[in-house]
């Protein structure tokens, strides 16, 4: 029987994915704006909403909980600050299928960087399954390459970093 810990993470993750693939579809939807000015107001927004969140989960002891985050909070604020622009800055350059599938490798990145950076162990079939996965995203990315381009690509996988970088900090 799942746990409601279990539950709630299902939940948040299946919410996630959700909300990213409608990224794509609001993106071509403005006209009047260019990724700079989508960036600007996603994170206008964005700053806030977190700041609330922050409120409510440490009853508005923002200032104490940011000081007792130390270094690593700041280093985790900074990788979150810089994955949001460049996920619309990927989405830009290349087709949203290929920033998405990109993206996709965030959990393989981050379980790389677990090993590099926290040592965390990885047993032979999570090696596998890393290998495996990043050649099929490889496969399918490089196929639709007519539709974007290396830079959005790119671009993608440094968001993938980026969020990879902050789920470890």
């Amino acid at each position: 029987m799942e746990s409601p810990s279990q539950r709630y993470a299902v939940l948040l993750i299946a919410s996630s994915s959700l909300l990213i693939s409608i990224n794509g579809f609001m993106l071509r939807s403005i006209e009047s704006a260019n990724e700079w000015q989508v960036i600007f107001g996603r994170q206008i927004f964005f700053t806030p909403a977190i700041l609330l969140v922050l409120a409510i989960r440490y009853r508005g002891h923002l200032i104490r909980m940011f000081v007792d985050a130390g270094w690593v909070g700041l280093a985790a604020g900074v990788c979150l600050g810089l994955a949001n622009p460049t996920v619309i800055l990927a989405m830009v350059h290349t087709t949203v299928a290929n920033a998405l599938f990109t993206l996709s490798a965030s959990p393989l990145i981050t379980a790389v960087l677990a090993w590099i950076i926290l040592r965390e162990r990885l047993s032979r079939t999570t090696l596998i399954a890393i290998v495996f996965a990043m050649a099929g995203i490889a496969l399918m990315v490089a196929d639709g390459l007519g539709g974007g381009t290396i830079l959005g690509n790119l671009l993608a996988l440094l968001c993938a970093f980026f969020f990879s970088l902050f789920v470890i900090f």
